[in-house]
């Protein structure tokens, strides 16, 4: 999982500077604040 962690975390940071108001999910569906936790990004 921790290479999960870092994708999800880098592509945060890449898709934040266009989308300001983008919400970041866990694995279940849950909406989260933790960059390195997120699987689904919804922009």
């Amino acid at each position: 999982m921790q290479e999960f962690d870092k994708i999800g975390e880098d592509l945060f940071n890449k898709i934040r500077g266009r989308f300001p108001s983008i919400t970041i999910g866990n694995e279940a569906g849950e909406v989260i604040n933790e960059p390195s936790q997120a699987r689904f990004f919804d922009f």
